[in-house]
């Protein structure tokens, strides 16, 4: 269960927020995320304090959605694909086997931020193109203190 967060419930991101030039130091890295599949969780509340620089990266993709909007949702994904992840005819959208898959998770709400931010792909919330499966790892189960 994803419940009470601050900034977002769950969040994909790739390395390329945090240091586009990692591959330079290391070039057996992979800093693009794919085949991740999401589903049969619960998700609560909605986060109401995003902040620092990945809260204002989220107000900014939030700010271009029409219309804009100030309500963090559950899921959030940045919005990159790999070169060498993405479909041939569609450089925004993952090769279906790498495609990052979100299923059976309530009602819970997702946004696609389309990094890099005031480019011409704009973010959406439209979850149809992630309405997908992989198959399913062993449940995690997260405890905290």
């Amino acid at each position: 269960m994803f419940d009470g967060e601050k900034t977002m419930n769950l969040g994909i991101a790739s390395y390329v927020l945090i240091d586009p030039k990692v591959n330079d130091k290391d070039p057996d890295y992979d800093m693009f995320t794919d085949t991740i599949y999401i589903h049969d969780n619960t998700f609560k509340g909605a986060p109401m304090n995003p902040t620092g620089m990945l809260g204002a990266f989220i107000a900014l993709g939030l700010g271009e959605l029409t219309p804009p909007t100030t309500t963090t949702p559950d899921v959030i994904w940045d919005g990159v694909v790999g070169p060498t992840k993405a479909d041939a005819q569609d450089p925004t959208k993952f090769q279906p086997d790498l495609n990052i898959c979100i299923k059976s998770n309530g009602d819970a709400d997702f946004a696609n931020l389309a990094y890099p931010p005031q480019d011409a792909t704009k973010p959406t919330t439209d979850m149809t193109v992630h309405d997908c499966t992989h198959p399913a790892l062993p449940a995690v189960t997260f405890t905290g203190a």
